[in-house]
């Protein structure tokens, strides 16, 4: 976060009656919060799937989690999940990846757990296309809604991306 200007805080001592000394602490405990913003991929969908889950699969306490972590090969740059019905789904993504890899392989991941609780297939290669197609359709979705242009330039690079991940059948690497 940028720094909040000096007059910005004038403003607020004065609309809140609060000291500048506590507009600095609390500005400063913000932006340490903020440091884990970097492991919040696609939290958006992340939470609506959760809720989704819950409320219509009568799983109240069920959590999605993603968790970076140091993958063996062949899993670098890759993510995978772990489905504990009725519990949760916990992601973990190479730690090393770009942030476009990442998201990518994440939404990919989503895609299986919701293809493991719409149409109950299991997480394996013949559910890897629909995974995809989940994927793409939830970053399309956040491209379209905020005109987000800062991981992809296009719908056709969100595709190209999620496209890559077919490389894995083939021991290449997702690099976009």
């Amino acid at each position: 976060m940028k720094p909040i200007s000096s007059e910005t805080k004038r403003k607020i001592e004065a609309s809140l009656s609060v000291s500048q000394k506590s507009i600095d602490k609390f500005e400063k405990l913000y932006n340490n919060l903020l440091k884990g913003i970097s492991y919040q991929y696609l939290a958006h969908i992340i939470r609506t799937l959760e809720t989704y889950i819950r409320e219509s699969k009568d799983m109240p306490f069920f959590r999605i989690t993603c968790n970076p972590s140091e993958p063996k090969e062949p899993a670098k740059g890759l993510a995978w999940g772990l489905y504990r019905p009725n519990y949760s789904y916990d992601i973990n993504y190479d730690e090393t990846a770009s942030e476009v890899q990442a998201r990518v392989a994440i939404a990919h991941e989503l895609g299986h757990l919701f293809c493991i609780v719409e149409l109950g297939s299991k997480a394996d290669k013949s559910s890897e296309p629909l995974s995809s197609l989940f994927g793409i359709i939830a970053m399309i979705h956040k491209f379209q809604m905020l005109n987000q242009k800062q991981h992809h330039k296009s719908e056709d690079d969100i595709i190209a991306d999620f496209s890559l991940l077919r490389n894995r059948n083939n021991e290449v690497l997702n690099i976009s």
